[in-house]
């Protein structure tokens, strides 16, 4: 389990390595404890549970203060490897994950055509992401949850958000990379049908 979270870690944070310029030594130290960080959030469901009634009834899982306790020394020994402004580089990057994972199938399908995302293009793709997910966040969906109505509705919001992303992304990427992101777009349509 902690080598597919090193892996893992490995890919996710692929961006931030070369940003703050690490050595191999340094990386491999980082992927651990990003890993072992990993690890343990994603087993926080041995905590305590509550149900949100506004949400459908989703089910949250709450850490344990050792838990918490545990997390939090393996981020003091991040921000130790990395120094106070390579640590605030680290949490920047890490809170914008959700995009980069969107992003991974593209960037990669470009990095194999030989046209990859330079890193103004990738903090700007990112950024596109981020801001158009907090659009569809902000309006909620009227339908009832567990409706076929509310499925229907997050598809539909789904599709807008695709959209969305594309016409912008249309503005920061050439156009043989724009190219590339509609062929690997229209492989995951196919995929998925």
């Amino acid at each position: 389990m902690l080598r597919a979270q090193q892996q893992s870690a490995r890919q996710l944070y692929v961006g931030l390595f070369e940003e703050l310029d690490l050595d191999p030594e340094q990386i491999d130290n980082l992927t651990s404890l990003i890993a072992e960080h990993m690890l343990l959030t994603t087993t926080w469901s041995r905590g305590s549970t509550y149900v949100t009634p506004g949400e459908g009834g989703a089910v949250h899982f709450t850490p344990t203060d050792g838990d918490r306790a545990r997390a939090n020394e393996y981020l003091s020994k991040i921000e130790s490897l990395l120094g106070t402004p390579g640590y605030e580089r680290f949490e920047s990057y890490r809170a914008t994950l959700p995009e980069r994972a969107y992003l991974r199938g593209i960037v990669q399908a470009l990095t194999l055509a030989d046209l990859p995302v330079e890193p103004e293009q990738m903090t700007d793709l990112v950024e596109v992401v981020q801001s158009e997910r907090e659009r569809m966040q902000a309006t909620p969906i009227s339908a009832p949850a567990s409706t076929l109505a509310h499925a229907e509705a997050i598809i539909e919001r789904l599709d807008d958000l695709d959209a969305r992303i594309e016409q912008r992304f249309a503005a920061l990427l050439s156009r043989e990379q724009m190219e590339i992101v509609m062929r690997q777009r229209h492989k995951m349509l196919v995929i998925a049908t």
